[in-house]
């Protein structure tokens, strides 16, 4: 039993009935600086028996990193998770996303959160986020070349190198502080369930957490991702790519979660994103113009096209937006990309939580928003632009040619009306917002169905389609 928790304790309380076979593995006994442990939240998912007396190896003390708590849950069977808070007060946190309606049940200072089936989810503690992150059981590598990771003391690997073939493969319960490089190579694999922690940089290397540069057949499946001090994953020119149930906590500004540059046939599918950036972005540029020679990868300036994000959490803090086209295009078009089925829980700064940038001379076209929950929003709520910034470079700008919102709900705050706007507006005469549709989309408890029922500001744009069924 943690020393933290004696019979007397007011979190003694009896869970309620159910049954679960999730093991929680143990939290190593040393943990890199980027991480620590947060004993405000300790986490059980084995029911029927009180916290205190349930066998260690079933308990776990958060880990804290920077903005946000998180736990890890590894298991495929229905549980109850029981979180023991110790706050100075007995809070009933809000389970999110909202979508999933699920409530929790308050006894004191124990929550309860039953879950039929295992899932990723955000339990808002009066904006204090614990992650529930979870992890399918009995994973194996994929390939035979395996680097592998196991629990014990924090691995210190500096510079990891993927060739054709390998998997990195992190167990649960292991942590890796390292920097992932893959370049030119094919069929290459991260995964495990464990822990990355990025607050490394090593000499000779940019920033970056995870680059895959010009590789095929790449997969990232089923690990957390903490403590970057840039962009956490890079697909840099990359084919044939499938993200799935990735977990990250970014703190720094440029922590962006997956930055898809010049890439075709990318699956993201799942996991939770917590970055203090953009949480996607689709861009193309040529990387010699940007990245130190120390560094140097091949061309990333090929058109995005066939993209697609599915059954996401994404949550922005207050720099970038939730999801994003943009803002540097480079290239000659970024075309069939949907991001359907997700849920942002907030975007707490000047980004948008929907944002088509364009930059550069791209055109855009073929882009759909479907089934996009949005939770909490603060300046914009959709932006779509012909525009420059100090992260582009072409003369020429571009054009957009086609972007539909399709089913998306907004919970509207008593602080966005009159205040937090939308923005649709192109360069020029020349270079305009063509062929935006809205169909079923809803801010608050109102359909919009025209310009002037939402805080839309355009100019060069055509005609905007609202439509409901």
């Amino acid at each position: 039993m943690p020393e933290s928790l004696s019979a007397t304790d007011p979190t003694d309380i009896a869970p309620l009935p159910a049954v679960s076979e999730t093991l929680v593995v143990p939290v190593p006994d040393a943990l890199p600086a980027a991480l620590t442990r947060d004993h405000r939240y300790l986490v059980s998912t084995l029911a029927n028996i009180k916290l205190s007396e349930a066998p260690d190896e079933f308990i776990q003390p958060a880990y804290r990193c920077g903005p946000a708590s998180f736990v890890i849950i590894e298991g495929d069977a229905p549980t109850e998770a029981v979180v023991g808070t110790f706050l100075n007060e007995a809070i009933k946190p809000v389970v999110r996303p909202l979508s999933r309606k699920l409530t929790c049940e308050l006894h004191g200072h124990m929550v309860f959160v039953t879950l039929k089936k295992p899932q990723n989810l955000c339990l808002d503690f009066k904006g204090d986020s614990l992650y529930l992150f979870h992890v399918p059981g009995g994973l194996t590598p994929p390939t035979a070349d395996v680097i592998r990771f196991a629990p014990g003391p924090v691995h210190e690997a500096g510079v990891i190198h993927l060739k054709s073939g390998q998997t990195l493969w992190i167990e649960p319960g292991a942590i890796v502080r390292a920097q992932v490089r893959a370049s030119c190579a094919d069929n290459v694999h991260i995964g495990g369930g464990g822990i990355l922690v990025g607050n490394v940089q090593n000499e000779g290397y940019d920033s970056k957490m995870v680059v895959f540069d010009r590789c095929t057949n790449v997969t990232i499946s089923d690990i957390t991702m903490v403590a970057p001090l840039s962009w956490m994953v890079t697909l840099g020119g990359c084919e044939d790519v499938l993200v799935r149930n990735l977990h990250q906590i970014g703190e720094v500004i440029s922590s962006d979660g997956i930055d898809i540059v010049g890439s075709k046939n990318v699956r993201v599918e799942g996991g939770l994103l917590r970055n203090n950036d953009d949480c996607i972005a689709i861009k193309s540029f040529d990387l010699s113009e940007t990245c130190p020679p120390m560094e140097m990868w091949g061309r990333w300036d090929r058109s995005p096209s066939n993209i697609r994000v599915n059954g996401l959490i994404a949550a922005n803090d207050r720099a970038g937006n939730g999801l994003e086209i943009g803002h540097e295009l480079r290239t000659e078009s970024v075309s069939d990309v949907v991001f359907e089925d997700i849920d942002i829980l907030h975007v707490h700064g000047h980004g948008a939580p929907l944002s088509v940038n364009l930059g550069d001379r791209a055109t855009i076209s073929d882009v759909t928003f479907r089934d996009i929950r949005i939770e909490h929003y603060y300046d914009k709520l959709v932006s779509v632009r012909i525009m420059k910034s100090r992260f582009n470079t072409d003369l020429d700008r571009g054009h957009i040619k086609g972007v539909r919102f399709e089913n998306v709900s907004v919970v509207e705050s008593e602080y966005n009306p009159g205040y937090s706007i939308a923005v649709i507006g192109g360069w020029d005469e020349g270079h305009t917002v063509e062929g935006l549709e809205f169909h079923n989309f809803t801010l608050g408890d109102r359909t919009i169905l025209n310009n002037g029922d939402w805080d839309l500001y355009t100019r060069f744009a055509g005609p905007i389609q609202y439509t409901s069924d």
